[in-house]
């Protein structure tokens, strides 16, 4: 699993992509947070430290 920073705009949270998939030509992620929140359909402009797909 990648471990990636999650922003919701105000602070910087640490979280792990648990899935990845595409739609619309964008790469949605599924995170957990550190107290085990689940948010799904994460754009990659939202996390820090995501590999990025063949992107450059």
């Amino acid at each position: 699993m990648d471990e990636v920073m999650y922003t919701d705009g105000d602070e910087m949270l640490y979280a792990v992509v648990t899935d990845v998939r595409m739609s619309e030509g964008r790469f949605l992620y599924k995170i957990q947070l550190e107290d085990y929140t689940v948010l799904q359909d994460i754009d990659e402009k939202a996390l820090a430290g995501v590999q990025e797909h063949g992107q450059n």
